[in-house]
């Protein structure tokens, strides 16, 4: 029986696994069949594999732990011949790695996906590039008759965490900056501060990662690089954790937020952020636009239509309602 999780299916390494003895991953293996271990223990057990064994997809001492420590949990062990269990990735191991994470990947979790501007993934050309700045320019005044209300004044502070992974080094830190300071310009009217910790910017090591890109369209993959960043900078979990990463081309979308209950196996994530280092938004407002959606301890509502709404998908974003800023000021991550 072929392997059955989106994650493990495709790679042929992992299936000859499955059927064939000799074909056992052990210590001192390398290769892409080793980075889609990695990935489902990251998700899976709580013992840390190095980061060094991650970037380089090797199967060194760190993993090796992690699968015997993966299989001591679950009693994976061959009555034959075997009275405990040992450290290597065998028919049984394999087959039980694709039933956990296929059950991880069938969960339902608060998933937000945020699409390029114009609502359909399209990027704006010029000329609307255009027409929305000169809308901008006559649009009402904030306060004024038939206008916006002016700013609440909330008085509270946001944290937030902020990583890149290994994929992510040219430019990361003036795109982090850049993110942080358009999120402050916008929450400023409304009395809120926003404290990057342990910051300022990207502070730390980068989080390891088997793969340049991040496949956000698979939940291991998003659960994984998580993962990853906590087990680099543990933080604090009343702390948004948000980390910039490039995303498969194919997932052409500017950010995820994701968390919440894994339903088939039981376990809760507080919400986090990836955003995409590749889709940037010109309005530099992605960060802030996350930050919002996982405001909301259950599912989000749908994106504003107000095209100056930081909460909308469009790319000339230029304010934060009342109600959205509220909404942070009793996010799990304010103070």
């Amino acid at each position: 029986m072929p392997l059955e999780s989106t994650t493990l299916r495709g790679n042929t390494a992992l299936q000859a696994c499955l059927v064939r003895d000799e074909a056992h991953v052990t210590p001192g293996a390398r290769g892409d069949h080793v980075g889609l271990i990695h990935k489902c223990l990251l998700v899976l057990e709580p013992a840390p594999i190095a980061a060094n064994e991650i970037r380089s997809k090797a199967y060194g001492p760190s993993t090796a732990a992690a699968v015997l420590a993966y299989k001591r949990r679950r009693q994976i062990i061959n009555s034959s011949y075997q009275n405990q269990a040992d450290n290597i990735v065998g028919k049984m191991t394999i087959a039980r790695l694709d039933k956990d994470i296929a059950k991880v990947e069938r969960s339902r979790t608060f998933l937000d996906r945020c699409p390029q501007g114009g609502g359909g993934g399209r990027i704006l050309s010029l000329a609307r590039v255009s027409r929305t700045t000169a809308s901008l320019a006559t649009s009402p005044t904030v306060g004024a008759p038939g206008g916006p209300p002016p700013p609440v004044n909330l008085g509270r502070t946001l944290a937030i965490h902020l990583q890149r992974t290994d994929g992510f080094t040219a430019g990361a830190e003036l795109f982090a900056l850049a993110l942080l300071a358009r999120a402050r310009e916008l929450l400023r009217p409304h009395g809120i501060k926003l404290v990057d910790s342990p910051g300022p910017g990207i502070v730390g090591l980068p989080v390891p990662w088997p793969d340049l890109l991040v496949h956000t369209q698979f939940p291991a993959d998003r659960f994984a690089v998580r993962k990853a960043a906590v087990n680099t900078t543990p933080g604090n979990p009343s702390v948004l954790r948000v980390i910039l990463c490039p995303f498969d081309p194919v997932d052409d979308i500017r950010g995820i937020t994701d968390g919440g209950r894994l339903t088939d196996v039981d376990e809760s994530l507080p919400k986090f952020c990836l955003i995409n280092t590749t889709r940037k938004n010109p309005d530099q407002g992605t960060l802030l636009h996350e930050m919002i959606h996982a405001s909301f301890l259950g599912a989000s509502p749908p994106h504003d239509g107000d095209e100056q709404s930081v909460y909308s998908v469009e790319t000339a974003r230029t304010r934060l309602s009342n109600a959205h800023a509220k909404k942070l000021s009793d996010a799990f991550f304010a103070r």
